[in-house]
């Protein structure tokens, strides 16, 4: 083997990741869940991560 490559934004495999459940744990499952989700889908709205859109769509619905 000569060369490994790894594909860790999707380039070449064109996965599409998405959120399938939220589990809240540890000091945060205290928190209202609707509050949780309203603070990460604010920080991930502006990304263009695949995980970052993931998440940013699973929010919306």
């Amino acid at each position: 083997i000569k060369t490994v490559m790894f594909d860790k934004t999707g380039t070449i495999t064109h996965g599409v990741p998405r959120v399938m459940r939220v589990l809240l744990l540890g000091d945060v499952a205290t928190l209202p869940l609707r509050k949780v989700l309203a603070v990460v889908g604010t920080a991930e709205a502006s990304s263009e991560h695949p995980l970052g859109v993931a998440v940013t769509k699973y929010f919306k619905e």
